[in-house]
């Protein structure tokens, strides 16, 4: 009787044991974890999407030539959607039932992220950084499975709102003029543009494109018509050679103000073929990298591990910075995390515990469920022979408090 009651206590102590040990997730071994970025490396967004990839992949190489995070090597799935949202949901549908990925990171695109997060959610599934501002990610208490999205870059409707009050205080303008695409992104940035506007007693005249349309004749013969000081493009890159064509074209040469997606050598490029004199009246994006970050370690850093991966090419190209800047928030993230106790539910815990730096300027913080983003920007003008088609207008990061302090300098 005595040895049945000593093995029965031993079973229940080695159950117990059993019980509190950490359970793993989808995804990750002893030697690896395995993510996923999906994304368009062909069609119109290529040029987005494919140094963006670069970046990734040059800091997931870096790391796992270092020897991985707690002697795990990162090992990166991908699949090209193309910008097409069935595709998409394939894709991600793919990773995150059929390959298993821990989490994604990069998920790129605002039609295709809006069309997936429900998806993601339900999984539970970490997402960390999303190459669109789109505001389904805005959320500044997340709970449950709404704390498995971890947003970097600036929230469209924020963005909107920042981009107005840098019109009004920066700019001097009083009655501003809006194009924006018929699209998420674009509705997104006009609502911010709006809420801001109204709060500073400035006007604003809006007009829509269809995303990708290649004539914007009529919008801008609007803001012609009502005389508005500047135009703020709300829009993606597809539809900008469009709306800066029709400026020259009807002698509308005025500033023109647009969103960090914007802010690339394509767009320098169609605007040297088709509005010099729009570019010489200043074009402008806000952004959340500082150009002063390429005289520091972090960017020499990038440039280094972007030669060793042979993506030198886009060192210069601001979208590598972003695939970059995803790729080290997810790792910073799985390196709070002991090695025995990687799940996801320590990976969302990890994540909410403290600011993020990001490598090129600006922080993110997601305690307490806060899901923003960043919430500060700067300004960068286009500029005819810079090689990276940027220079900084005004590299301080400023946040709506921060722009309101500022005079008209234009």
């Amino acid at each position: 009787m005595k040895k049945i009651l000593v093995l029965f206590l031993v079973l229940s102590l080695v159950l117990v044991g059993c019980s509190a040990s950490v359970k793993t997730s989808q995804g990750v071994t002893a030697t690896g974890i395995t993510v996923g970025t999906p994304l368009a490396v062909s069609g119109p967004f290529a040029t987005v999407g494919i140094p963006f990839l670069d970046g990734i992949t040059s800091y997931f190489k870096m790391i796992n030539d270092q020897g991985g995070v707690n002697g795990r090597m990162i090992s990166l799935v991908t699949h090209d959607h193309e910008m097409n949202v069935e595709k998409g949901k394939a894709a991600v549908d793919k990773m995150l039932n059929d390959t298993k990925v821990f989490a994604l990171v990069g998920h790129f695109g605002t039609p295709v992220v809006n069309a997936t997060i429900g998806d993601i959610k339900v999984k539970g599934t970490p997402a960390v950084y999303f190459a669109t501002g789109t505001g389904t990610l805005y959320n500044e208490k997340a709970t449950g499975n709404d704390r498995v999205l971890f947003p970097v870059q600036p929230i469209y409707p924020m963005e909107g709102r920042i981009q107005a009050a840098y019109a009004h205080y920066y700019f001097g303008a009083k009655n501003v003029g809006i194009i924006y695409t018929n699209d998420d992104a674009g509705k997104d940035l006009l609502g911010g543009i709006k809420k801001e506007a109204a709060t500073l007693g400035m006007a604003v005249v809006a007009e829509s494109l269809q995303p990708g349309s290649t004539d914007a004749t009529s919008a801008v013969l609007k803001m012609t018509t009502e005389n508005v000081d500047m135009i703020i493009y709300a829009g993606m890159q597809a539809t900008y050679k469009a709306v800066v064509t029709a400026m020259e074209t009807q002698g509308f040469i005025k500033p023109l103000l647009m969103s960090y997606i914007n802010a690339d050598p394509v767009r320098r490029a169609d605007t040297l073929s088709n509005a010099p004199s729009v570019l010489a009246a200043g074009i402008y994006t806000t952004g959340w990298v500082k150009f002063s970050a390429m005289e520091t370690a972090p960017f020499k850093t990038f440039e280094t591990a972007m030669k060793a991966n042979n993506k030198e090419s886009s060192v210069i190209i601001g979208h590598a910075w972003a695939g970059w800047t995803a790729a080290h928030i997810f790792v910073e993230g799985l390196k709070r995390v002991p090695k025995n106790e990687l799940n996801w539910e320590k990976f969302l815990d990890a994540m909410e515990n403290g600011q993020f730096q990001t490598p090129f300027g600006g922080t993110v913080n997601y305690a307490n469920g806060a899901r923003l983003g960043v919430q500060q920007l700067n300004l960068a003008r286009m500029s005819a022979s810079s090689a990276t088609g940027w220079v900084p207008e005004q590299d301080d990061m400023r946040g709506l408090a921060e722009i309101k302090t500022m005079s008209p300098q234009k």
